[in-house]
């Protein structure tokens, strides 16, 4: 199966909802809410993610069979190619036209389209597939993300030495972390999918018995603001 349509133009049927969300597996995570609420009147939502991210997009949305997620090149493809030929899409962050505070980005995302922030941990949801039952009893571990590839480090002398270190690496689908993530007594992550999802987790009533490490002071807020968090983050700043 294609990830995204072939030619030129791409046709739209009516009565579909095209959504044009910034397209990072972190944003998908942010905007499920959004998506779920779109989606709830059972009108066909047509998503949009990077290419590489479509599976497990469209493996978080298997439950709503009125949603169609579809892969794009890169935000160029959105602008240049997609957008012209979807005039009444949606359009979010800096797919908008209006201004698109990036101090406080996730939460723009939701007032773009007159949305309530809420929206993304109150109508949050998975496919039952990914509903995995947690573990009572933590394993004795401590499961990290960060990028070194893009220096987004974390420092091994801020993490706990009486515990197992078990370091996310890339597997099939991002989804294949989730019993590490559900299993492990602490998690430390860099500003990522992983800390999104984990605070998704949370809203949804996981993670009460896991200790939550934000490691913030791995990115460069110069630009764009830090995520909002609810759930009880220790955080290095």
């Amino acid at each position: 199966m294609s990830p995204f349509p072939q030619g030129h133009n791409l046709p739209k049927p009516p009565d579909v909802t095209v959504v044009f969300p910034h397209l990072e597996m972190g944003d998908a995570l942010i905007t499920n809410g959004m998506c779920r609420t779109i989606a709830a009147n059972g009108r066909k939502v047509v998503w949009l993610c990077d290419v590489k991210y479509v599976w497990d997009v469209r493996k978080m949305y298997k439950d709503l069979p009125n949603v169609q997620v579809l892969g794009a090149l890169g935000y160029d493809d959105i602008k240049h190619r997609w957008m012209p030929s979807v005039p009444d899409a949606k359009c979010i962050g800096d797919f908008s036209p209006d201004t698109f505070d990036v101090s406080k980005w996730d939460e723009a995302f939701y007032h773009q389209l007159g949305m309530n922030f809420n929206l993304r941990w109150t109508a949050f949801g998975l496919p039952p597939s990914l509903r995995l039952a947690e573990p009572t009893i933590k394993e004795p571990q401590v499961l990290i993300h960060d990028d070194p590839g893009r220096r987004f480090n974390i420092l091994r002398a801020l993490l706990p030495k009486d515990k197992k270190h078990i370091v996310i690496t890339n597997r099939n689908l991002f989804w294949d972390w989730l019993p590490e993530v559900l299993a492990s007594s602490e998690l430390h992550f860099i500003d990522s999918a992983f800390l999104n999802l984990a605070e998704s987790l949370y809203g949804l009533g996981y993670l009460r018995n896991t200790k939550l490490v934000w490691h913030k002071y791995s990115r460069n807020y110069s630009r764009t603001g830090p995520p909002m968090m609810k759930a009880p983050w220790f955080i290095f700043q």
